[in-house]
């Protein structure tokens, strides 16, 4: 916490000073082109730049922050106007002399729409994207025509001296894993146990069964005691049997969750309401999928297998979910589920070279405004210069208080 007082005419001195160096440096400043600075750091856009400008006055300090948070704060409301908000207060065109319109939300809300086709986003963002790099332009709208509006798209660093994009086929769920691991198991067989492990015991005759035909395995659980993971551990490490523990949350959540990976691995869940045991569970009745990649967080399974089940358990997620719409946190736990239940993943590979920061981050904020776009609408009077603006004039309004400034 800052517990100085500054008086008006200081902060405005530096202000002033401030901002007339924030304007000298950005005049330097091309969105595509590298710069270096004297201390031989080097910046690709306005934002890296700003992000990482030094003053060693005090009061600079402080208000450099102001200006760096109002100007997330925009870039998160509406992605791509955090430059625009920086240059808006740097050449003090935002001040309070036209008033403040505080309206200026509802204004946008009431004559936004939404644009749900991928033509209607030429104009919006890919004109301007071609402009600036076309082959990113096209490869950022091939992920779109393979992903789909509703599926995933990640971008990945590659050895290839040429941008690529993929179709990956996997639903994702955010799990915890016994211990830190990153692999692929191939053709695993998945067991989704709605209770928790308590003793190797339980899990005896099943671990044996996957010691015998030398199969891989996930075993999902509501948890399981440190014996059962250091015994899953050690046999993992030693090589004689690859089986790996993975945690689904005690709640509505985690329940939901082993219904969804049985679904998709076309098995069921092993649950004491129906009469079943941990003890009796035979691993024949627990079908094998194409593979999982597993990571400490997350595992991505991919089973052909399973399409036509998936797509008769996401209508009737899809119906629930219209019928509950109106709460809010059911509405929202379904949309989770929805997510995880959609296969279709676009992996955009980008040359590790000299490009690759600037064209991952185009293809970053070309993603972020399709969401934006998609989701809230856009009102096509050029809503981006009127964001920049309201946040530049919040700025302003905080910044410049009659008799002194307290900044905690």
């Amino acid at each position: 916490m800052y517990s100085e007082i500054f008086t008006k005419d200081v902060v405005e001195q530096q202000l002033t000073s401030l901002l007339e160096r924030i304007e000298k440096e950005l005049s330097k400043v091309d969105d595509l082109v590298l710069i270096q600075r004297d201390d031989g750091l080097s910046f690709e856009t306005k934002y890296q730049f700003i992000m990482n400008l030094k003053t060693d006055n005090q009061v600079q300090k402080i208000l450099l922050e102001q200006i760096i948070f109002y100007a997330l704060k925009s870039e998160k409301f509406c992605p791509g106007t955090f430059d625009s908000t920086i240059q808006n207060i740097a050449e003090k065109r935002s001040n309070l002399r036209g008033g403040f319109d505080q309206s200026i939300f509802e204004n946008i809300s009431a004559m936004a729409r939404r644009h749900s086709q991928i033509q209607d986003l030429d104009n919006l963002i890919f004109d301007q994207l071609t402009q600036k790099d076309p082959l990113i332009s096209s490869i950022v709208k091939s992920a779109i025509d393979l992903s789909g509006f509703g599926g995933k798209i990640s971008i990945q660093r590659s050895e290839s001296s040429t941008p690529s994009v993929e179709l990956v086929n996997g639903y994702t769920f955010y799990v915890n894993l016994g211990w830190d691991l990153s692999t692929c198991l191939l053709k695993p067989r998945i067991v989704c146990i709605d209770g928790y492990v308590e003793s190797v015991s339980e899990i005896h005759h099943l671990l044996e069964s996957f010691g015998e035909t030398k199969e891989t395995g996930l075993i999902l659980a509501r948890g399981f005691s440190n014996d059962v993971l250091h015994t899953l551990r050690i046999n993992w490490d030693r090589g004689s049997l690859k089986v790996v523990p993975a945690i689904s949350s005690f709640d509505l959540e985690g329940m939901n969750m082993l219904v969804d990976i049985a679904t998709v691995s076309c098995g069921d869940v092993v649950s004491s309401s129906k009469g079943e045991l941990i003890s009796s569970i035979r691993i024949e009745n627990h079908p094998t999928v194409d593979e999982i990649h597993v990571s400490p967080r997350r595992v991505v399974i991919r089973n052909k297998r399973g399409l036509e089940r998936v797509k008769e358990h996401l209508n009737k997620l899809k119906e629930k979910r219209e019928e509950k719409s109106e709460i809010e946190d059911v509405s929202r736990l379904i949309d989770k589920r929805i997510r995880s239940l959609i296969p279709n993943q676009a992996v955009i590979r980008i040359p590790n070279d000299s490009k690759a920061v600037l064209r991952t981050q185009l293809i970053d904020l070309a993603l972020r405004k399709i969401s934006f776009f998609t989701s809230f609408g856009v009102d096509e009077s050029n809503n981006e210069l009127k964001i920049s603006g309201y946040f530049s004039q919040l700025f302003w309004r905080n910044i410049l208080n009659i008799g002194g400034i307290i900044f905690k």
